[in-house]
Formats: structure tokens, sequence, C-alpha cells
């Protein structure tokens, strides 16, 4: 976990390939790779990794993976929608 922000390594690659291919831009396979390296040893991890690179929504997530990923999803289309806490 990073200190600064809580996450796995494993939480920010996923948030790094979901917002990439929200964000159409074609460092999502690099992003998407570094996330393999990090959930190998997870069964059903290419599936995972190839729902996340695709549509998160559909991805096999625990809840708080699938609302970190919400919330990035959120911050990244529509970013006038967040509110201060």
């Amino acid at each position: 976990r990073s200190p600064e922000s809580g996450l796995s390594r494993a939480q920010r690659e996923m948030i790094a390939t979901a917002v990439s291919r929200l964000n159409g831009v074609t460092l999502t396979e690099a992003h998407a790779q570094d996330l393999r390296a990090e959930v190998r040893h997870r069964e059903g991890a290419e599936a995972l990794v190839a729902a996340v690179k695709t549509d998160f929504r559909r991805a096999a997530l625990g809840e708080l993976d699938r609302g970190i990923l919400e919330f990035a999803a959120k911050l990244t289309t529509s970013p006038e929608s967040m509110a201060a806490a």
C-alpha cells in the first residue's frame, strides 16, 4: 500500500487501466500489463485484466475496488459533478 494514497499497487493499476480506457488513451495496454503483473497470483487474473481493460463494470471485483473504480470513472468523465468533502 502506498502511504500517501492507502491504495495497493494493484488498485492503482486498475485505476490507470480503467481511466486510460475511458479517456481513449493508447497506454491502456501498458497499464493492463502492469495490472496483470500485480494480480497474476489471483484466480481469474486474465479475466479480471480483460474486464478492467474493456469495461470495469463487468469485472469480478470486490465492493471496495468497484467503488474506487466508480469514483475514478466519475472523476474522469464528469469532474464538475464532484463535490468537496
